[in-house]
């Protein structure tokens, strides 16, 4: 796996997904992503989940409220310049911090 410190995240349907451009309405299978970035309301990383249709992408999460609700705006990099972000909304369990 991964030295870096992880973070479970749980992509939900409430608002729908854009897939590489293209809406569903389904969320994403949940994922684990390698933390790299840490910073007060936004962390970067990578997802490391054999399998996921997003593996090895990195990944922005950035908290939706001002006060701590769990929810996150997720915004997965394209693998390529003419390829789109993947964007929707997830749920993470606490707020990823550099000592977990």
């Amino acid at each position: 796996m991964s030295s870096m410190p992880t973070v479970n995240v749980t992509p939900v349907s409430a608002s729908g997904w854009m897939v590489a451009g293209m809406p569903r309405e389904l969320a994403p299978e949940p994922f684990t992503m390698a933390l790299q970035c840490f910073e007060p309301k936004r962390w970067l990383g990578l997802v490391l989940d054999n399998g996921h249709e997003f593996v090895g992408r990195r990944v922005e999460l950035k908290q939706r409220h001002d006060e701590w609700t769990g929810e996150v705006e997720i915004v997965v990099e394209p693998w390529g310049p003419s390829e789109r972000s993947s964007t929707g909304f997830g749920l993470i369990h606490a707020a990823p911090s550099a000592t977990r």
